[in-house]
């Protein structure tokens, strides 16, 4: 098995100041831990991604679980804009969130993206994307959660606290 993810990083995605300290640094727990390769002009960046799981590769995730994995991707997305690191900046998608095995954290490959969308469309659409790993219960709650994010009137905090209320409602009433 390859334990290591290696994506092509943009030089003007790179240029915006700090921005290329800050994915070495380690500093925003929420990026997986990259290491940069320069061939010839072009910027790679390599991943570590042991004891990780990209959620693309989960199937038949509950009700609970995907929740669960929601909430901790939009603690990343809040950790990041903490890092002025936006949605709409980077790829969201179910192949760039990965969950650690040991400890059940997620954590995101940085890809830069072109910016065609808004940061409140990217995330509502990622969290959509969702839907075909999860049950017919899952996908409801996440139809609920997409629309709240859409509508761009929360922040994610709010959203984040009503996942947490989502939970303990799967959790009382035993939803798979």
């Amino acid at each position: 098995m390859n334990n290591l993810v290696t994506v092509n990083l943009k030089q003007e995605a790179l240029d915006f100041p700090g921005r290329k300290e800050l994915l070495l640094s380690g500093k925003c727990s929420a990026l997986m831990p990259l290491n940069m390769v320069t061939d010839g002009n072009m910027e790679r960046g390599v991943y570590n991604i042991s004891s990780y799981r990209k959620i693309s590769s989960m199937r038949h995730v509950s009700a609970w679980e995907i929740l669960d994995i929601t909430e901790k991707t939009l603690e990343c997305v809040e950790l990041c804009k903490d890092f002025l690191l936006f949605p709409d900046e980077y790829v969201l998608s179910a192949d760039t969130i990965y969950i650690s095995e040991d400890t059940g954290q997620a954590g995101l490959i940085y890809i830069p993206a072109e910016k065609n969308c808004s940061a409140e469309k990217v995330v509502s659409l990622f969290i959509y994307s969702l839907k075909k790993i999860t049950t017919e219960n899952g996908s409801t709650y996440l139809d609920t959660i997409g629309k709240l994010i859409e509508c761009g009137n929360l922040k994610y905090h709010r959203v984040i606290a009503f996942i947490e209320e989502l939970k303990r409602e799967v959790k009382l009433y035993e939803i798979i």
